[in-house]
């Protein structure tokens, strides 16, 4: 109902809600967007540190990419794996 207006929903926020207009403003438009971009170094250096600290038998942080498979959200963002691969 709601995805791609965000008007539409501040003002339902702001009708039953008992948080100010400014709260309700900040909180819809600046922490509730979502990316689905992340880090993937970052991923490969907690699959080494965790092999490391000896909680997993095997270092995966050589193989983080390969269980990776960017291209449908790739299609459906229009941001290319690359861009998907770093925040």
């Amino acid at each position: 109902m709601f995805i791609g207006k965000p008007e539409k929903q501040i003002e339902f926020e702001k009708k039953y809600s008992r948080l100010s207009d400014d709260v309700i403003d900040m909180q819809e438009r600046q922490f509730l967007q979502y990316s689905y971009r992340t880090n993937v170094s970052d991923i490969k250096t907690m699959a080494r540190e965790l092999h490391q600290l000896g909680w997993v038998k095997e270092d995966y942080g050589n193989k983080v990419e390969s269980y990776l498979d960017l291209r449908f959200l790739a299609k459906a963002t229009g941001l290319s794996p690359a861009e998907l691969s770093l925040w």
